[in-house]
């Protein structure tokens, strides 16, 4: 708030205090501040992500999306804003469209572990568990310690019927 005292105008502190406000749970005013953000410079493409993310984070999905496209309008390469546009089409139930998104990640960096365990929710989500599961082992490769991808190939492996292999997954 001290940045913004000396200098009402600067962008990057109004995104700053948008996230701190996120952050805390207080999504009304992350949106706030980050609309204030954008006022001030439009082709803010990370604040039009952190816009999302606080719209996400509030349920409402449909302001969620198209502030992450606004992002990738901006900036095509920002792998974060694919991912948390496909993370906000899932929550939104629009599974394919999730799919599509997590996979413009995948382009972007085939190593992203975090977009091989959303790209496997969104299979597990949208009834397609070998899919899924594929997607989960895909992360373990990447972080074979990584509970998140145990945790959803265990509910993957459980919803394709193969209880036995959910049982190991989720003792990991």
């Amino acid at each position: 708030r001290q940045a913004l005292q000396i200098n009402p105008q600067d962008a990057d502190a109004w995104g700053n205090l948008g996230i701190d406000y996120d952050h805390a749970g207080q999504y009304a005013q992350a949106i706030d501040a980050e609309r204030r953000a954008l006022q001030i410079n439009p082709q803010y493409a990370d604040a039009w992500n952190n816009l999302g993310n606080a719209y996400d984070k509030a349920g409402q999905y449909a302001q969620a999306i198209d502030a992450y496209r606004q992002a990738l309008q901006i900036n095509p390469q920002l792998a974060q804003a694919w991912n948390n546009l496909g993370v906000a089409y899932d929550d939104a139930g629009q599974y394919a469209k999730a799919i599509e998104a997590e996979r413009q990640v995948l382009q972007i960096n085939p190593q992203d572990a975090k977009a091989w365990i959303n790209l496997g929710v969104d299979y597990d989500d949208a009834g397609q568990y070998a899919q899924a599961i594929e997607a989960e082992r895909q992360a373990l490769q990447i972080n074979p310690q990584d509970a998140d991808a145990w945790y959803n190939l265990g509910n993957a492996y459980y919803h394709a019927g193969q209880n036995a292999q959910a049982i190991d997954a989720e003792r990991r």
